[in-house]
């Protein structure tokens, strides 16, 4: 019996040994260090949030509007975010391009143009315009090192209190950690079908699409009379 444990002690440390140097044999990351969303994905970010506070005003009770998951689904041009909350709500965003299309408290559909948000961001939010969440501020500078997760080599990313895992071979992203609240991704089956717009979200893109095309109407009539 002690002679199979020993053997298979070995065994371990032998394995442990091989991934080791099969991490060192991996090239550093080179351009693209993140792949592009596809035209076509499904995915899911998970946060692991910590307990919240209780309020400073005596009360027991608290709504807890953190955002916990965000279900993304693309195809083109169209982004839908399923945004859930702790208190259990859900809040269902549309991305148009750089147009982010939300409801608002008055039960009409908002919209923000984000054409102006850098990409170059430290922003955690599981819920961005563009790209994947949480990798926006990745660079080659801040690579650290290979890591072995759930048997894949990862790329590792650190910078200040923010840190990422990059899969080698696909660069899509495993998980990213920003101020010790872990987000883990989870990828799914693409959609089969192209994205439609809901009614109301539709009504508010066709509005901003008007005032967009107008704009530019008048400033071309603008600078043909200069």
């Amino acid at each position: 019996m002690r002679y199979i444990l020993f053997s298979l002690i070995a065994v371990l440390i032998s394995n442990m040994s091989i991934a080791a140097q099969s991490l060192e044999e991996i090239p550093p990351p080179a351009p693209p260090l993140v792949a592009p969303v596809p035209q076509k994905a499904d995915w899911t970010v998970t946060v692991q949030l910590p307990p919240l506070l209780p309020p400073k005003d005596g009360t027991t009770t608290r709504q807890d509007k953190r955002i916990t998951k965000v279900h993304s689904n693309r195809t083109g041009k169209l982004r839908r975010d399923r945004v859930s909350a702790a208190d259990g709500t859900t809040v269902e965003n549309w991305y148009a391009d750089t147009l982010l299309l939300w409801p608002s408290n008055d039960g009409e559909v908002a919209a923000s143009d984000l054409s102006g948000i850098p990409l170059d961001t430290e922003d955690p939010s599981p819920s961005v315009p563009r790209g994947f969440p949480g990798t926006g501020w990745i660079k080659l500078e801040y690579y650290d090192k290979v890591v072995l997760v759930e048997k894949r080599p990862y790329y590792h990313y650190v910078h200040g209190n923010t840190e990422a895992w990059i899969d080698v071979e696909t660069k899509l992203p495993l998980a990213y950690k920003f101020s010790n609240t872990p987000y883990r991704y989870t990828f799914n089956e693409p959609p089969v079908e192209p994205l439609i717009l809901p009614l109301p979200y539709q009504k508010t893109l066709d509005i901003c699409e008007k005032d967009s095309a107008y704009r530019k109407q008048v400033e071309n009539d603008l600078r043909k009379r200069h």
